[in-house]
This record gives structure tokens, C-alpha cells and sequence, in this order.
């Protein structure tokens, strides 16, 4: 229902839109008090003559086109103010004020332009979907509404509410603006289709209706607002469905930046305060039963986020029952929730409102549950190079038969570095120009590094020369792995396994420069990209397999390198001691010998043979 007394820019809207020429000369003269839809379609202007102090009303229908006077007796009088209401049931009811003292209620009925108004209470609408007491499955992403009239969006609400019985307080899902880039039309503009939430229509053998604003829509031609539905008018359930088990799981979400400072300047009570009515505005918002969420527990810091983010974890316990949502989809539920919170309940709490948008909800993920399978698979990989490093060393006990652990170590970390960059690079914007940094270079500094020595090899070792002729494909390969780490030559003289492949004899000298690129390497690979790795998880809330290699990876190499350092060190301080003692004992001898000199004639042929 509405009800209308003047409005200034009535005339405007007229102008704009309908040839008050074809409305006749008499009404020339006369002042255009009200435009006003009605409800069975058609449209009412109320006119004034100021002169004989009389009121008129003509009615048009949907077209714009001249149908006929509202049905009062012609040139009704009005010395003051009047008003004019048109009820739902299509009649008219018009009040004049003869003086202050008298006033003059007048009724009639109107002309119907629409013949049925299809059960929503109006008129203007020709269908939805869904229909009224219709069915529908769980989580549907669109609704619409067909006019008989091309219309254009305004700017109030749709709104969608969950009830279990009229007398209930209903819940309410998602409510859309009318400015929302929610809505899309149809080509002629009679269908408005608006954009439902997955998590909207999210509960089984539930009851939901959707509730229209008047002025949600105007009529596309005048611009004239048209009218909405009212509570219980549109309304529907879902199917009954029942959900696959799930276990229970830990989810994490952020505090808004002022949230965060908020939630900081709270007392110890004060923040058990917000926790604990945040839980209870988190089961109103899904819906869900409060005893399905744990209390939520507080606090970690997501550096990720400038400036850091307070991160709160809620456990979601499962459920045996098959006709209640499972935590999976209580989870994704409670994710599109937070993200889209502008159009959710999540809104209209206090405590909810100051979760981060962007942030969402996210599953806590458990590396020894989320990745078992990825890790019985490296376990398996360890135990087949361990039956392998055994066969070897049976074979041949003499060869590096180390290096089958060795190898796919190091080109295990090198493909984990990299992948680490592609897909988890941008998690830590600060980290990942680093990550390239000190991949790119060191892999470059260690390939020019392996083809000097190469050549350098080739050149003056005239053995190895007569092994690269017979092997240089598997010369070229190692040279370009050497990029990965520069120990990778080493494994060409390994004789693994007894394996004449891998039994390049490689120059002491050239061991001496492998050994020291590898030592360079150490610091500008192998040092930077643990520190790399230890800041990501530390900076990062969701932990994934990759990262987790690298940084196993990375650990591995980087303790193998600093023990094996330390034995080499050991190692040639000790031959250089040996080498000393061996020195001594024998300057020793030579005094002993030539103290015996002065006293013993020797026979020039024995002394020789001392010396």
C-alpha cells in the first residue's frame, strides 16, 4: 500500500517519460499533484486547478496510454490539502479537507491491468524462481524474478530469510542491495537474476522465504517505484538430503586490522568476553548448534598480513547424524560467510564484524593427517635407496656408493626449490624475490663453474680425456646438474656399484676446485635458502607438503655439508700433524745417524744405502 501527497519532481518524471499532449487540452492548466503506480498495474495522476480549486484524476495504462478518469464525479472541490490512497484490493480511497473543521472521504475502484498477481501480493510479477512452496535442492547459486513489465533496479533490499515456523524469529542468510553487482538482467529486461551464496540455502528440510522491498525495482519506462513482497509470500523449502560423515577439524580465521588493536587494548575477562559471544554469533551466522563449535582459541599473529593479524582457531566437532551438515561443509560454509560478509549476517554482530574478509576461514591443516600419503611415500622411496646402497656396496665395497642417497637428495631440494617458488613464492611477498635471488645466481655461479672445470679437465687430463670421449653424454648431463650443486661431478669418479660409468678419473687438482665451489655454494645457496625456508613458516598460518620438502631438504644438505666440512677439516689437520711427526722422526734419525757417523767407520756403500 502506499500513500502519496505531493512531490516536486512528479512532473519531471511525466515529462520525461509520456506526450502529455495525447492527455487533452483541459488539462493544460491544471498542476500534476501526484504519479503513482498501482497495484493492479496502470498508473494514477492526480491534478489540480488552482483557479476553480477543483481535483481530477485520470488513469493510464501500462503503456502510458490514456484509459479513462479515476471514477469520482468530475471537478471535486478542495479548498486545502487532500490525499489519495490506493489499497491492495485495487480500490481507491480519496480524502479532501473542505475546511479545518470537515473533512471528506471518498471511495471507488480502480481499473485492474493485471489479472492475477500469481499469489506474491503483487501484481507486477509474473513468476520466480523457485516458485512459491516449490522444492529445491541444497546450495543453489541463483534466483530470479519475472515482471510483466520491463523494469530497472533501485536501491533496497532482497532479503533471504530461514524460519521454522511463522511464529519463529526468522534467520536471516543473505540480503542483497539493489546496487549490488549481485543482479544481472535479462535481455528485455523483465527478469532480474540475482546471485545466491552457496552457503545461503545450506540446510536440509528448511523453510525459507524472500522478502522484496518496495522501490527494490522501478518501472524501466516512468521510473516510478514498484511494490515489493511482504514476509511469508515467497516461500519454499529444501529437499531433504542426508551428509556423508566427516571428522572433526580446527579452522582458522583473522581479526580485521582494527579488530586486532580492539581486541589487544581488552582486559584477560574482556576478551573471554568477545571470544565466547563471538562463538555464539558464529552458530547464529552458518546456522549450526553451538555445541557443534568448540571454544575458540586465541591468539597467534599472521605476519603475513601488514600490519600483523590477531588468528583465532575454532574446532568443529563432527556429527553422527546424517541429516546435520558435516564439518567439510560446515567449513566451506563458514568460509564464503566471512568472505562475502558484506551481504551475510556475519555483518550485523559486533564480534563478526571484525573478522577479515579476505582472510576467510581456513581448514588448520595437520601435516602428519593432510599429507600421510605423501610421507609413506618418501618413507618407502628412503627404504628402496637403502636396499640399493646395500647391493652396491656388496658389488663394489670400494666405490661412493653414498651417492645414491646423495644424488636424489640434491635433486630432490633443487625441484623443491623451485616448485617452492612457483607455488608458494608470493605467500610472503617480503621472501619472494629473495627465493628467486638465490636460486637463479647460485645455479648459474655453479654451471659456469662445472663447464670451466670440464674443460679444464679435458684439456690437461689426457686420462680423463680418453674416459670423456667414450662417455659424453653422461659428461654433458652432469655438467648441467652440476648447476644444482657443483658435488654433483664428484659422482662421475664414484665407481658406484662397480659401475665402469662412473669411473672418470678426475685429478686431484680438480677435486681441489669441486671442493671449494662446493664450499662457496654452502654459503650462497645452501645457508640463504634455510633461512628462507625458516622464515616462510613462520610467517605463513596454512603449511603445505612443499615448503615442508624444501625446507627437510634444505635442512639435510645443509647438516650433511657442515659435518662432511668438519671431517675434511679434521682430516687434513691431521695429515698435515702426520705429515709434521713424520718430519720429526725423520730429522731424528738423520741426528742419530750422524752421531754414529762420528764414532763408526761406515763403508761408503753401506752410508750410502743409510742415507
Amino acid at each position: 500500500m502506499f500513500n502519496r501527497a505531493e512531490d516536486k519532481n512528479t512532473s519531471e518524471v511525466i515529462n520525461s517519460v509520456f506526450d502529455m499532449r495525447k492527455l487533452g487540452d483541459k488539462f493544460v492548466n491544471a498542476e500534476i499533484v501526484t504519479f503513482n503506480g498501482l497495484f493492479q498495474g496502470g498508473y494514477l495522476i492526480t491534478l489540480r486547478d488552482n483557479q476553480r480549486k477543483t481535483i481530477e484524476g485520470i488513469i493510464l495504462d501500462n503503456d502510458g496510454k490514456y484509459n479513462g478518469t479515476w471514477g469520482f464525479p468530475p471537478g471535486l472541490k478542495s479548498s486545502g490539502s487532500f490525499g489519495v490512497t490506493a489499497s491492495l484490493n485495487g480500490s481507491l480511497r480519496l480524502v479532501t479537507f473542505e475546511n479545518e473543521m470537515t473533512l471528506k472521504i471518498s471511495f471507488t475502484t480502480l481499473p485492474k491491468f493485471f489479472s492475477n498477481d500469481q499469489g506474491y501480493e503483487n501484481p507486477h510479477i509474473k513468476s520466480t524462481y523457485p516458485s512459491i512452496d516449490s522444492s529445491i535442492p541444497l546450495s543453489i547459486t541463483n534466483i530470479n524474478i519475472t515482471y510483466h513489465l520491463s523494469v530497472t533496479i533501485s536501491t533496497n533490499n532482497v532479503s533471504i530469510y530461514q524460519y521454522i515456523n511463522n511464529d519463529d524469529i526468522p534467520i536471516l542468510r543473505q540480503f542483497v542491495p539493489g546496487n549490488s553487482p549481485y543482479f544481472s538482467y535479462s535481455s528485455d529486461k523483465k527478469t532480474i537474476n540475482m546471485k545466491v551464496l552457496e552457503s545461503t540455502f545450506n540446510q536440509p528440510n528448511s523453510n525459507y522465504y524472500i522478502v522484496i522491498d518496495g522501490n527494490m525495482v522501478r518501472d524501466w519506462k516512468s521510473n516510478n517505484p514498484l511494490l515489493g513482497v511482504v514476509r511469508n509470500r515467497w516461500k519454499f523449502n529444501t529437499i531433504n538430503i542426508q551428509d556423508n560423515f566427516a571428522e572433526e577439524s580446527i579452522g582458522r580465521f583473522s581479526l580485521t586490522e582494527e579488530g586486532t588493536k580492539s581486541f589487544e587494548k581488552l582486559s584477560l575477562d574482556g576478551r573471554r568476553g568477545f571470544l565466547s559471544q563471538l562463538r555464539i554469533d558464529l552458530a547464529k551466522s552458518i546456522p549450526v548448534d553451538i555445541n557443534r563449535l568448540d571454544y575458540i582459541k586465541c591468539c597467534e599473529y599472521d605476519y603475513s598480513q601488514k600490519p600483523p593479524r590477531i588468528l583465532l582457531s575454532l574446532p568443529i566437532k563432527s556429527t553422527t547424524s546424517p541429516h546435520e551438515r558435516n564439518v567439510d561443509h560446515i567449513i566451506k560454509d563458514l568460509d564464503i560467510l566471512i568472505k562475502h560478509k558484506e551481504v551475510t549476517p556475519i555483518s550485523w554482530f559486533g564480534t563478526t564484524n571484525n573478522l577479515e574478509a579476505s582472510f576467510g576461514f581456513r581448514r588448520y591443516k595437520n601435516l602428519l593427517d593432510d599429507f600421510k600419503f605423501h610421507l609413506i611415500g618418501i618413507v618407502i622411496g628412503i627404504v628402496i635407496l637403502g636396499f640399493l646402497y646395500f647391493y652396491a656396496k656388496k658389488k663394489y665395497p670400494l666405490g661412493e656408493n653414498i651417492v645414491i642417497f646423495k644424488f636424489p637428495l640434491i635433486i630432490l631440494n633443487f625441484i623443491m626449490s623451485i616448485m617452492f617458488i612457483l607455488n608458494n613464492g608470493k605467500n610472503v611477498p617480503q621472501l619472494f624475490i629473495p627465493s628467486i635471488i638465490f636460486c637463479v645466481i647460485p645455479t648459474i655461479i655453479n654451471f659456469v663453474m662445472g663447464v670451466i672445470i670440464m674443460l679444464q679437465e679435458i684439456k690437461k687430463n689426457r686420462y680423463f680425456y680418453e674416459w670423456f670421449k667414450n662417455n659424453v653424454d653422461i659428461a654433458s648431463l652432469f655438467t648441467i646438474l652440476s648447476g644444482a650443486n657443483l658435488e654433483m661431478l664428484n659422482i662421475l669418479s664414484s665407481q658406484v656399484a662397480g659401475i665402469m660409468l662412473f669411473n672418470a678419473p678426475l685429478s686431484e687438482v680438480i677435486q681441489f676446485y669441486i671442493f671449494w665451489g662446493s664450499f662457496i655454494g654452502f654459503f650462497i645457496n645452501d645457508v640463504p635458502r634455510f633461512i628462507i625456508q625458516v622464515f616462510y613458516i613462520k610467517l605463513v598460518v596454512n603449511y603445505d607438503i612443499i615448503p615442508f620438502l624444501t625446507l627437510s631438504t634444505s635442512s639435510i644438505i645443509l647438516a650433511n655439508n657442515i659435518i662432511s666440512k668438519i671431517y675434511h677439516a679434521i682430516i687434513h689437520l691431521y695429515s698435515k700433524k702426520r705429515k709434521s711427526i713424520m718430519i720429526l722422526q725423520n730429522k731424528k734419525i738423520s741426528c742419530n745417524l750422524a752421531n754414529e757417523n762420528s764414532s763408526i767407520t761406515v763403508p761408503r756403500k753401506i752410508r750410502k744405502t743409510v742415507k
